[in-house]
């Protein structure tokens, strides 16, 4: 069963769902609520914790945390290629744009990248 498909049918029988910080809350009247109900939500507690949280507009994990809070860049603000006319692809710490495929120093600077990202989760 998909989670809104089981929140939805929650809703009907008068059971609410939220989000309270990184945990689920019931509210309903004496009785509504069954072993049966609780045991279907503790098998989908995951599923249904993503979907209150997009419901709320929140992210759904710590990566997508992550994402959201990057800058956002404007494509009119991004420079083409001088040699093959594409968008540059690449902004590099001193805030320069390049493009992937004609700048050759791109891959080198593409796994340095990489290594101090795989560092940083290592030392967190």
């Amino acid at each position: 069963m998909t989670p809104d498909t089981l929140l939805a049918g929650f809703s009907a029988r008068g059971i609410n769902v939220t989000l309270v910080g990184d945990d689920i809350k019931l509210r309903a009247r004496d009785g509504i609520l069954t072993d049966d109900d609780v045991i279907v939500l503790r098998d989908s507690k995951s599923d249904v914790l993503r979907w209150l949280r997009v419901a709320e507009g929140l992210p759904v994990d710590d990566d997508a945390a992550e994402l959201l809070s990057l800058d956002e860049v404007d494509p009119s603000e991004i420079p083409m290629c001088e040699s093959c006319g594409r968008l540059n692809d690449v902004q590099t710490g001193d805030s320069k744009w390049h493009c992937s495929q004609c700048d050759p120093s791109a891959e080198s600077r593409r796994q340095l990248a990489s290594r101090l990202i795989r560092s940083a989760h290592s030392i967190r």
